[in-house]
């Protein structure tokens, strides 16, 4: 008897140490990628405390590297700009990710999207938050923008100038002929 309870446990013990050593591999995994996105993310939990967040985040928002991020943050980095709990709220609500684009953090544009993240009952667990920088392509719009503005205004100044020259010709020569 004590054999076979002695062999269980040990059974036991190993096959938990495994699914120890499994999940510990799969977490270290999500960190990786977590961490390697060029973009700002951050996951909260649905009472809005901070599960995790990756360098970008820090650097988007314009903290010092060593000292933690957390929601009260980025909710304040966000103030006048956007309502990041209200959004979350929305998100989960409504069950779906929630895009808002052209909000202005310091001096950067960014993309924010926020989306329910679900466990595999389908209860919500998290909120994610993924931050894209824009700035760039938003400059490059612009320079466009003026770009063409500058060239309509160009091309009209020798147009208008032909136009009254035209003008000028008909009222000396004369009205044509019908």
């Amino acid at each position: 008897q004590a054999g076979i309870l002695y062999t269980s446990t040990n059974q036991a013990t190993a096959a938990v140490t495994r699914l120890q050593e499994l999940l510990e591999s799969e977490r270290g995994k999500l960190s990786a990628a977590i961490f390697s996105l060029s973009d700002g993310f951050i996951a909260l939990t649905p009472e809005r405390e901070m599960l995790v967040y990756n360098p970008a985040a820090v650097e988007i928002f314009g903290m010092s590297a060593g000292k933690p991020l957390t929601s009260f943050d980025v909710v304040d980095r966000l103030a006048g700009k956007m309502d990041l709990r209200t959004k979350i709220d929305q998100a989960i609500s409504e069950d779906r990710a929630l895009v808002t684009s052209n909000v202005s953090v310091a001096d950067r544009v960014l993309l924010v999207t926020v989306a329910p993240v679900k466990d595999s009952s389908g209860s919500v667990i998290a909120a994610s938050v993924v931050f894209h920088d824009q700035t760039s392509e938003y400059r490059l719009e612009r320079q466009r923008q003026e770009f063409t503005a500058i060239m309509v205004h160009e091309l009209r100044a020798p147009l208008t100038a032909i136009h009254w020259s035209a003008d000028a010709l008909v009222k000396v020569v004369g009205a044509p002929a019908p």
